[in-house]
C-alpha cells in the first residue's frame, strides 16, 4: 500500500504517503481515509509525503483531484486537511491545491513540519 493510516495524539489522523503521486493514489487515500473508523473521531488530518515520494503529477492531475472533491464536497464538509513536505515541488504543489479550493466547505493547508500542522488542526476556529 502507498499510504499508512494511524492516528496521532490529539485526534488526528496522520497519512503518510510514498510511491508514484498521482491523481489514483491521492483519491484512493482520500477515500481510505473517509471510510476509516477513526477519521469521524479526529479533529483534522495530516498528510505527510515520505522523502521517497516520487510527483508524477501535473496541472491535469490536480484538476482530476479538484473534480472528485467538488463532486464529493459533502462528504468533507466541516475537516482540515494539512499536506506536510519539504520538498519545494510538492509544497507548491499544496499550495496551489489550497489556493483553487480556498472556497470548498473544507479546508486544505500546505505546511513544511508536522508540528505546525498540528498546532494548525488544533485551532478550532
Amino acid at each position: 500500500m502507498p499510504f499508512l493510516i494511524e492516528k496521532l495524539e490529539d485526534r488526528h489522523c496522520c497519512v503518510t504517503v510514498s510511491g508514484d503521486l498521482t491523481a489514483e493514489l491521492v483519491i484512493d487515500l482520500i477515500e481510505a481515509v473517509l471510510s476509516d473508523d477513526s477519521y469521524q473521531q479526529t479533529q483534522g488530518v495530516v498528510v505527510c509525503a515520505d522523502k521517497d515520494l516520487h510527483l508524477s503529477a501535473t496541472i491535469s492531475t490536480l484538476r482530476e483531484i479538484e473534480t472528485y472533491s467538488k463532486a464529493n464536497d459533502h462528504r468533507f464538509s466541516g475537516s482540515k486537511w494539512a499536506v506536510v513536505t519539504n520538498k519545494k515541488l510538492h509544497f507548491g504543489l499544496a499550495r496551489m491545491y489550497q489556493t483553487w479550493r480556498d472556497d470548498a466547505s473544507y479546508q486544505v493547508v500546505a505546511f513544511r513540519s508536522i508540528p505546525d500542522a498540528v498546532l494548525w488542526l488544533s485551532n478550532l476556529e
